[in-house]
């Protein structure tokens, strides 16, 4: 699972094949977030003591936010199977949102960097 564009490869230990739940999680935490998901692909893998190891990837434009979107996802689900009624997933949503905010960038820089890769200019890093 290799994209040509930044990605994040989550793989979590559990008994059942957890891909359409992790990529349904995953959806959902990104779209609460504002941060763009796309290319969801998973694997599974069977263990020899009779657990699987799935492996999801996908494409975002920030993954360090995408592999924390991914981790907040696996305790989201491990919260439903504890059963566990005062989980509540606010103040990771919240802190993760603010992050989005700070080091995404605005439309217009998109749009000057999108035509600046048109024309095929040089691109600096924001500062």
């Amino acid at each position: 699972m290799f994209y040509s564009q930044p990605a994040v490869v989550l793989t979590v230990r559990a008994g059942d094949d957890l891909r359409a739940e992790l990529a349904r999680r995953i959806k959902e935490w990104a779209q609460a977030v504002g941060l763009v998901v796309g290319y969801i692909r998973g694997d599974v893998y069977p263990l020899e003591d009779g657990a699987t190891l799935t492996q999801l990837a996908f494409v975002c434009s920030l993954p360090s936010l995408g592999a924390e979107i991914g981790a907040a996802a696996v305790a989201a689900i491990q919260a439903a199977e504890r059963g566990d009624d005062e989980y509540s997933h606010d103040d990771v949503l919240i802190r993760l949102v603010r992050r989005r905010q700070r080091e995404d960038f605005a439309l217009p820089l998109l749009q000057l960097r999108a035509e600046a890769l048109a024309r095929r200019l040089p691109l600096f890093p924001p500062p």
